[in-house]
């Protein structure tokens, strides 16, 4: 389940902490930056952070009028379209509304339904404001909406160290049709399934919405940021890579799944909500020898999956794990020589509930340290 998955790679979009792996991969555009620090990271940027971070800023409001546009077409029937009109807010500010479709037939073929499989169909909106509320105080207001909905990533029934073992060694005189390039019973060529097509699915839906606000202060600038994150998803997948139960059917079956009539389809819905605050103070001392940077962050999230195809089935996982950090860095440069000290200091709370489907599944939700 990978909303219950703590990723060792950061991910950071404005100044939003993603804080599962789930939604990591952004199809994004209108990128001003991308940072990429070597972890570990945690004393700065919280959990989750041990291999590393990845920080990516979109470009604020031009406060200008202006439009920019993209469209492309290539293979597969792949076909997207990107833009982003930038409009000003008077004097004292500026609005940026972006958005992009992306779609695809996918670059499976399916022999059972003589179509294409895995196809994909995304779509993503962003606003974002910037407005100075005075001339010590800037406001930065964001929201983005994404919606997926395809095929999936079917499973193509063939492996051709398990059908080896299965076989003896002698697979083609088990399977008439075996393909010794794949290893699929079936005959299967690359890039060909033999899936009921209706039995891989997908479906994500995510909002997001962040509110950073900066004041200049004569000690340093104070900033505040506060996001919160909805997502949902539900992924239907025929895990036995075959056609079988369906009308005209011919594949010999999965000899894995005998006991299931070679069938295992799988059914999961997710739901993660996230709420993230960070306040930290930021400025520089002794005619800028001595920069430092203090400041807390506390991370709330909760998730939960339900896999339907078991029989009975209940919540997998319902948790929330609060946590605070608190962060101190403080660097020193005496006649610019590259010396650097950083000090840092991390407090975590978390708290979890967890209701294993299987006793033997069970894993700790929210480990005392991560």
């Amino acid at each position: 389940m990978e909303k219950t998955q703590s990723p060792p790679v950061g991910v950071i979009q404005d100044g939003v902490f993603f804080g599962n792996n789930t939604g990591q991969l952004l199809d994004m555009f209108n990128i001003c930056s991308v940072e990429v620090d070597r972890g570990p990271q945690g004393i700065f940027y919280g959990k989750n952070t041990t291999a590393g971070l990845i920080n990516l800023t979109r470009c604020a409001p031009t406060r200008e009028l202006g439009v920019s546009l993209e469209a492309g077409y290539g293979s597969f029937n792949e076909f997207y379209g990107r833009g982003v009109v930038n409009a000003p807010l008077g004097d004292a500010g500026g609005i940026a509304i972006s958005g992009q479709y992306r779609r695809t037939d996918g670059i499976l073929n399916n022999v059972f339904t003589k179509g294409r499989a895995g196809n994909s169909d995304y779509r993503a909106f962003n606003v974002k404001l910037n407005y100075d509320l005075a001339d010590w105080l800037n406001a930065d207001l964001s929201y983005d909406h994404i919606h997926q909905t395809g095929g999936g990533t079917p499973v193509q029934f063939g492996n051709k160290l398990t059908a080896s073992i299965l076989s003896g060694g002698n697979p083609a005189l088990i399977w008439p049709r075996y393909n010794a390039e794949t290893g699929s019973p079936d005959g299967l060529k690359p890039r060909e399934i033999n899936n009921n097509l209706a039995a891989d699915q997908d479906r994500l839906n995510t909002n997001i919405v962040s509110l950073a606000l900066k004041a200049k202060t004569p000690i340093g600038e104070l900033v505040s940021q506060t996001s919160y994150m909805s997502s949902a998803d539900t992924v239907d997948q025929d895990f036995d890579g075959t056609c079988v139960g369906a009308v005209g059917c011919t594949s010999v079956g999965n000899p894995l799944l005998a006991a299931t009539g070679s069938q295992l389809l799988t059914n999961r819905d997710q739901t993660y909500k996230q709420f993230t605050q960070e306040v930290r103070l930021q400025g520089s001392a002794a005619n800028g020898l001595v920069d430092y940077i203090v400041g807390a962050f506390y991370y709330d999230h909760k998730d939960h999956a339900a896999p339907e195809h078991q029989p009975g089935h209940r919540p997998v996982l319902g948790r929330k794990c609060p946590q605070l950090v608190v962060l101190r860095q403080h660097r020193h440069q005496p006649h610019r020589h590259d010396q650097d000290l950083r000090r840092g200091a991390q407090h975590l709370r978390n708290e979890g509930l967890q209701h294993p489907v299987h006793p033997a599944r069970h894993d700790p939700a929210c480990p005392a340290h991560r």
